[in-house]
């Protein structure tokens, strides 16, 4: 017969029963290394009102992965905070008390390039959700939906990725594949035709805030601010100061997409075609 195994040579058996694993010359045990635990999402919260705030700090305490490290209602304390609190990701609402999210983005992207921000805001995202897309935001989502999706939106905007809703997404996708198409298409909000700038004056106006506020608020002129107004004015066909106030509060609080689809407003672009925007509606 041959002799022992290789992996046993030169250790000695007493008979054929010491041929046992207790018998072979194993390593010294080494300790496993722990696992390395996972730091939570550190989440900066901007809301223009506390009960707003507390409902989204409460959504996402409900899991283990997320941590509040500041919560500010302004736009001035939350560039503060971005400096200091240092976050994986800021949530902020639309409407700030002395602002909005499109001017948080734009002072938030000049002081930290590469900020992740989501927004998180009851109105619909046919609205403003591209336009704050553009302007710096990775997400944004309607706070209408679902907590699972609000915590998941959050978890992937403080992973560098982008999020939008499945239905938005597809929009985009036919818009982007068709280009062509978008022609024809009929908007679902007049609000469309202005540009971002004057969307978000617009909006500012709709909250109640003055010209001389909205010029504050956005580092802009009075002349400026009155441009705006007016350039809105001339797109939207609206006559005289008393139908721009109440067309400019109706769709700040209550747009017709948010109201559903069987509702109108002055500014139905289905029924009300607007200057420069050949074939927009189907009314005369």
């Amino acid at each position: 017969m041959g002799g022992p195994p290789s992996l046993l040579r030169g250790v000695r058996l007493r008979d054929a029963s010491d041929m046992s694993i207790s018998a072979l010359p194993l390593p010294a045990p080494t300790s496993a290394a722990a696992p390395t635990p996972v730091a939570p999402v550190r989440v900066l919260l901007v809301a223009p009102q506390s009960d707003g705030e507390s409902d989204t700090e409460q959504l996402l305490n409900d899991a283990s992965d997320f941590s509040t490290c500041g919560r500010c209602h302004s736009l001035a304390a939350a560039l503060e905070a971005l400096h200091a609190a240092r976050p994986d990701v800021v949530v902020t609402d639309m409407v700030l008390a002395d602002g909005d999210a499109f001017e948080l983005l734009r002072r938030m992207c000049k002081q930290q390039p590469g900020v992740r921000v989501l927004v998180l805001s009851v109105r619909h995202e046919a609205l403003c959700a591209e336009r704050l897309l553009r302007a710096g935001a990775l997400g944004y989502v309607m706070r209408s939906a679902p907590g699972e999706e609000i915590r998941r939106a959050t978890r992937r905007v403080a992973a560098g990725e982008m999020h939008i809703s499945a239905a938005l997404g597809l929009d985009f996708q036919r818009r982007f594949v068709h280009p062509d198409m978008n022609a024809f298409r009929t908007p679902g909000c007049a609000l469309e035709v202005l540009s971002t700038r004057e969307y978000q004056i617009f909006q500012l106006i709709g909250n109640g805030m003055t010209q001389t506020e909205i010029s504050t608020a956005l580092c802009l002129s009075v002349k400026t601010v009155e441009s705006h107004r007016q350039h809105i004015r001339d797109k939207l066909s609206l006559v005289g100061v008393t139908q721009f106030a109440r067309c400019a509060l109706e769709c700040a609080k209550h747009c017709r997409l948010e109201r559903g689809e069987g509702t109108t407003c002055e500014l139905d672009p289905r029924y009300r075609p607007l200057p420069g925007t050949t074939g927009f509606g189907l009314g005369t």
